[in-house]
């Protein structure tokens, strides 16, 4: 999983990048989810300013789907955890400032 790892830190200026991380944290790398929470907040965190152009819709879609299942399965890990919650919070900031509800929604039920 280095290859994730390098990628979020070196290339997670682009916008493919993030849509490939959180697409694949979906589906065959789900039993990556916590590194899937460090390799996003890497990305989100060092490009917080990222225009996702026309791959926006899907990339919110998968990190809402994956956000949801991981927020789901650890809410009380997560609350107990302020470095685990202080890496969802940029997150779902970052899916809040491009107009997801289901953010919002995430956001508010950790807080």
């Amino acid at each position: 999983m280095t290859l994730y790892t390098s990628a979020s830190k070196e290339i997670g200026n682009i916008p493919s990048v993030l849509y490939s991380i959180v697409k694949i944290s979906n589906s065959i790398g789900s039993n990556f989810k916590d590194e899937g929470i460090e390799w996003l907040h890497t990305i989100v965190s060092n490009n917080k300013f990222l225009n996702l152009d026309d791959l926006e819709s899907n990339t919110l879609y998968y990190l809402e789907m994956f956000l949801r299942k991981y927020i789901f399965i650890n809410r009380q890990k997560i609350k107990e955890e302020i470095r685990l919650k202080n890496k969802i919070i940029p997150i779902l900031d970052f899916m809040i400032e491009r107009g997801s509800i289901h953010g919002y929604l995430l956001r508010e039920s950790i807080l």
